[in-house]
């Protein structure tokens, strides 16, 4: 999948389980969406972070980082902090595991013990599909804001 769609699906899914919605866990959640690319020399996240760039170098893509391994590390770490923003971020790393299970391609969950490719569906990286997905996230994220907005404004009048 793109970077926008991970970060609209991470994104998305996040405000849809009610957790707690502002600037930090966003940005972690988009954060941790983009995080396990590392992997791959040219993505966004080795644009935004170029340290992470090595990772590139010593792994391949959808390898050790798109696996369960991973996912335990990222989201035991998040556990055991009881941080909000490094759950948000463990968050959007699953996130971005699952939503590439999603593709042609899959992911080497199991590495490095198999190398079993794990699809859960067929879709086509930057496919209509995929841009199908990504617009439901985005009329899902500006219906999330005007009830967000409109539930602010009656908290707001109540409270006067």
């Amino acid at each position: 999948m793109m970077a926008y769609s991970h970060i609209m699906i991470g994104i998305t899914s996040y405000i849809a389980t009610g957790s707690p919605v502002g600037i930090a866990p966003l940005v972690a959640v988009a954060v941790g969406s983009l995080l396990p690319d590392a992997d791959h020399e040219h993505a966004t996240i080795n644009k935004l972070i170029p340290p992470l760039k090595l990772v590139a170098k010593l792994t391949k893509h959808r390898g050790i980082t798109h696996s369960l391994p991973a996912v335990l590390v990222v989201c035991g770490v998040a556990w055991f902090s009881r941080e909000p923003v490094a759950i948000a971020l463990a968050w959007g790393y699953t996130m971005h595991i699952l939503a590439d299970m999603l593709t042609v391609s899959g992911v080497k969950f199991f590495t490095p013990v198999s190398g079993i490719n794990v699809r859960l569906f067929w879709l086509k990286t930057n496919g209509y599909a995929e841009h199908l997905i990504t617009a439901f996230c985005g009329l899902y994220l500006v219906w999330a804001i005007v009830v967000m907005a409109g539930y602010q404004s009656v908290v707001v009048n109540i409270a006067r």
